[in-house]
């Protein structure tokens, strides 16, 4: 039998409410030359009901592996090593692929050859799949491709369609981290492979009460464990390749690169350890008085003192159950103070 141009993969963990409607979002594609590989992650409710009945009515389509409870990451390194297609398109359970996505991406794969995977933006509906709303993904050249992505984590995983070998020739997805192990391995897959983008919403991403990425204490240790893996990972010419191009480069670019990076942890992900590294790193590759990064550091600290130092006045004051007015009074002049600090010590973006 000959082997399907793509396989879609669908990791599932106690998804009776949402599966069988991402199961036929994939079954109407307009696109068919494809497999559709689900694998239940160890459910406890009815998933298996469900998967069975679909294995039974779509045998040539529709694969199913079953093994025991070990995350996103685990059922969706199972789903990519038990693919046939060349191509791997993920979808979660309880998303929904509109009926053109496959077939509007191998067309945009045909007619650019050189890239390796293309990504779209998506919409977002409720757990009624009612729209809500539309996030548009932008896109950046190849070069800027890595940079941007640190700072803004913009591919959603059900919209992507990529090459398997992308994915298997960097170890597949990191099973240390639970929720963020597809933003690091977008990291690995743009250091090496090319992604084109469609402007259109191909793909429903549903938000609801029960999804795991709403365990925000959870989140922020992830944001903590996959951005350090992918700054260890990366080297600076990763990032900044234009550096690598030009061999007249000079210190303080070296420094402006690292100070870059140092204020996306300190600013965007609150991770004074990780933005002390790069800070460092800047004021090591360019030891001058006129090296801004002891300055940045100083304020990009402050900013992360003083947003918590307001989360603990208005835990303070809810606790001794203060005065509305007293409440909207520390809130809005620990914001005003913070925001003023903060403004300060954005830097402007490197390109």
């Amino acid at each position: 039998m000959t082997d399907p141009t793509i396989s879609v993969v669908i990791p599932v963990y106690n998804g009776e409410a949402y599966l069988a409607k991402a199961i036929d979002s994939v079954l109407q594609q307009t696109y068919t030359d494809y497999e559709l590989v689900i694998v239940d992650d160890g459910s406890t409710d009815t998933t298996h009901k469900i998967i069975q009945h679909y294995t039974e009515t779509h045998p040539d389509v529709v694969r199913a592996i079953h093994q025991p409870n070990g995350g996103t990451a685990s059922a969706l390194n199972t789903g990519v090593r038990a693919a046939r297609g060349h191509y791997i398109a993920w979808l979660s359970h309880d998303d929904r692929f509109l009926p053109t996505k496959l077939e509007q991406q191998m067309a945009t794969i045909a007619a650019n050859p050189q890239i390796n995977g293309v990504y779209t933006d998506y919409s977002l509906i409720n757990s009624n799949g009612r729209e809500t709303g539309r996030v548009y993904a932008p896109w950046y050249p190849p070069e800027k491709m890595l940079r941007h992505f640190l700072q803004n984590v913009f591919i959603n995983g059900s919209t992507l369609l990529i090459e398997r070998r992308c994915l298997e020739d960097v170890g597949l997805f990191d099973e240390s981290v639970r929720y963020a192990h597809d933003a690091l391995m977008w990291v690995h897959v743009l250091k090496h492979c090319q992604l084109a983008h469609i402007a259109q919403p191909l793909t429903q991403y549903r938000v609801h009460s029960a999804q795991g990425t709403q365990k925000s204490s959870l989140i922020r240790r992830d944001n903590r464990l996959w951005l350090a893996k992918a700054l260890k990972a990366c080297s600076i010419l990763d990032i900044f390749p234009e550096l690598s191009h030009n061999s007249h480069s000079q210190p303080q670019n070296f420094a402006a690169a690292h100070l870059y990076l140092g204020d996306i942890c300190a600013l965007r992900y609150r991770q004074p350890g990780l933005a002390f590294r790069q800070y460092g790193a800047a004021v090591r590759v360019w030891p001058h008085w006129h090296n801004p990064a002891p300055g940045r550091m100083a304020m990009s600290m402050a900013r992360m003192l003083l947003s918590k130092i307001k989360e603990m006045f208005k835990t303070f004051w809810t606790s001794n159950r203060q005065s509305t007015t007293e409440d909207s009074y520390a809130d809005v002049y620990l914001h005003t103070w913070t925001e003023s600090i903060s403004e300060s010590a954005v830097t402007k973006d490197y390109g």
